[in-house]
């Protein structure tokens, strides 16, 4: 919201500027230039109220994004349309409703269930946007399960799909982010794990990343011991568990209130032992649960 903000700023400067300049460039020609001007005068017009128009587009969708609920892994697999429930599916990293669509009929599209990310559906779907442009928007999704190579096709050469970028496990949309403009930004390529060039090269990695989208977890992104035990799920921080070789997010359950379940078990640590010895749920709980990333 804040880039959009300085975008439409900038863009509402840049067009005050431009019809200013008019009437002082007119008034100091020769009469002879006067049509020429007024030609200029009327396309800087035409130019700025386009760029206005545009960016007041930008801040109806940020707005738009901003009033949406989040919604976990667990929510979108309870809207399956069943027993009355309502038929969501998740598209690059929002919520669409299908409850009423005829395409979706019997739960069902192209192979593709509600209840579920339909992502790699929509990639080789040719009628992609058509299809989604129909749909309304009924939550944000940040538990994309993001495979490396499902990643690489967001780099920004498919002008249909959104630009992302990966950094310490968590997907980010880099989209309208002028910076990545071509799927580059200084020699880093989009679709790709950016984790190397923005930890301990990047002045200005916090303050970005906190400005953009988050989609999804790089579920190929492999956790150090180090880097797992700051996800404790205290001060603020996620929650995070490694079971057998998975890390596993835990923040959104009630269960793992402040890092610990039944006191047994730690945020930030590796659960297996105590998953495979002592939990008579484990597989059950583990499917329910987000997958964030690899633990070796």
């Amino acid at each position: 919201m804040k880039k959009s903000l300085i975008k439409y700023l900038l863009v509402s400067l840049s067009a005050l500027s431009l019809m200013t300049y008019a009437p002082y460039a007119v008034n100091a020609q020769d009469e002879s230039e006067d049509t020429t001007e007024e030609v200029v005068e009327e396309e800087a017009t035409e130019e700025a109220e386009a760029d206005t128009e545009e960016a007041t587009e930008t801040e109806e969708d940020a707005a738009e994004v901003e009033g949406l609920p989040l919604v976990t892994k667990a929510d979108l697999t309870a809207a399956n349309g069943q027993d009355g429930n309502p038929a969501h599916v998740a598209v690059f990293g929002f919520v669409y409703d299908v409850t009423d669509n005829a395409a979706w009929e019997g739960g069902e599209h192209y192979g593709a269930q509600v209840g579920t990310d339909a992502s790699a559906m929509f990639i080789e779907s040719p009628h992609a946007l058509d299809t989604l442009a129909g749909l309304e928007r009924v939550g944000i999704y940040a538990d994309w399960e993001i495979t490396t190579d499902l990643l690489a096709n967001f780099n920004g050469e498919n002008e249909e799909l959104p630009i992302l970028v990966a950094v310490r496990g968590i997907v980010y949309d880099m989209t309208d982010s002028a910076a990545w403009e071509g799927g580059v930004h200084n020699g880093v390529e989009a679709g790709t794990d950016a984790t190397e060039a923005f930890t301990g090269e990047s002045p200005h990695e916090d303050a970005l990343l906190a400005t953009l989208k988050v989609v999804g977890r790089h579920v190929d992104y492999v956790f150090s011991a180090e880097e797992l035990a700051t996800f404790n799920g205290q001060d603020g921080n996620p929650a995070y568990i490694a079971v057998d070789g998975t890390v596993y997010d835990v923040t959104n359950f009630a269960a793992w209130e402040g890092g610990e379940h039944q006191g047994k078990v730690t945020a930030g640590t590796d659960a297996t032992d105590i998953f495979n010895d002592e939990s008579p749920h484990d597989t059950a709980f583990l499917e329910a649960l987000p997958v964030a990333g690899k633990f070796e």
